[in-house]
C-alpha cells in the first residue's frame, strides 16, 4: 500500500520534472545562441525544479501525494 500511495506519485513527479527539463533544454538549444546564457538558464531551471520537488516532498507531502494517488486510482469524489 505504501508503494501505491507514496512511491508511484513521487515517480510520476520525477518523470514530469525530467521530461520538462529535457523539453526546456531542447527549446533553449534552438532559441539561445550563447553557450554561457544557455548554461545559466539551465542552471536556474534545474534549481527551480529542485525547490519545487523539495516543497512537494517535505512541505506539502500529504496533500500532494494524496491528491495524486486519488487521481491515479480514481477515488476522487467529483461533485
Amino acid at each position: 500500500m505504501f508503494f501505491a500511495l507514496v512511491i508511484v506519485p513521487l515517480l510520476i513527479i520525477g518523470f514530469v520534472m525530467f521530461f520538462s527539463y529535457a523539453i526546456v533544454k531542447a527549446v533553449l538549444i534552438n532559441l539561445v545562441d550563447d553557450e554561457e546564457k544557455r548554461k545559466a538558464i539551465l542552471f536556474t531551471v534545474k534549481w527551480v525544479m529542485v525547490i519545487i520537488v523539495f516543497l512537494v516532498i517535505f512541505i506539502f507531502p500529504e496533500s500532494v501525494i494524496d491528491h495524486i494517488s486519488k487521481l491515479l486510482y480514481g477515488t476522487i469524489n467529483w461533485r
